[in-house]
């Protein structure tokens, strides 16, 4: 019993010694997202392509705000170029406006700190569920939590909770490596 008992301490004792997983997300890749944002009160279903190499971004989303009429954009954010093209596909109009914000990276912000491992799904079933990685704490953008798979380490969720009071999730999915699309990062043909 005291074997059994000393065995278990050691264990425990290694387990507790082991450094956190680190993770640093791939540089190039593609995914849908479901975004909700506090302070618009606002709801967006997006097909992202994010270029961290490059630093642009490209969001094509339907975008509800509450009260309002559904909207349909394509915003390609060009962070090197310090513009970003905002095209309506509604009402067909374009936009360039000046970009004056740095990069933001999707993977974990500096300030996080690995907080854990959990499935997502059931433990008893890990065919069908995603051992993820977890990172919280402050960072200069909020209060953050974060979910990535333990493997690749694929964005699965965050959160930033804002100095002003203000909540912004994100939940990702179906998550590629690369781009479908070569020409993904050209302007909108109506922008140019």
């Amino acid at each position: 019993m005291k074997l059994c008992l000393a065995i278990a301490v050691v264990v425990a004792f290694v387990a507790a010694q082991q450094p956190a997983p680190t993770c640093k997300p791939p540089m190039q890749w593609e995914s849908y997202e479901h975004h909700l944002s506090g302070e618009s009160h606002s709801f967006a279903r997006r097909k992202v392509s994010y270029d961290e190499t490059n630093q642009r971004v490209r969001i094509v989303e339907q975008y509800d705000q509450e009260n309002e009429t559904r909207q349909y954009f394509d915003i390609l954010y060009l962070y090197n170029e310090h513009k970003y093209y905002l095209y309506n596909l509604g009402t067909q109009a374009c936009e360039q406006r000046p970009l004056n914000e740095p990069f933001h990276s999707r993977g974990v912000p500096e300030g996080a700190t690995y907080s854990g491992q959990y499935y997502f799904g059931a433990a008893v079933d890990p065919v069908n569920s995603v051992y993820v990685n977890s990172y919280k704490g402050d960072t200069q953008y909020g209060y953050y939590t974060g979910y990535f798979t333990n493997t690749s380490c694929l964005p699965i969720y965050h959160t930033h909770y804002h100095s002003d009071g203000t909540l912004t999730v994100s939940f990702y999915f179906d998550v590629t490596l690369g781009f479908s699309d070569p020409g993904v990062f050209i302007p909108p043909s109506a922008c140019l």
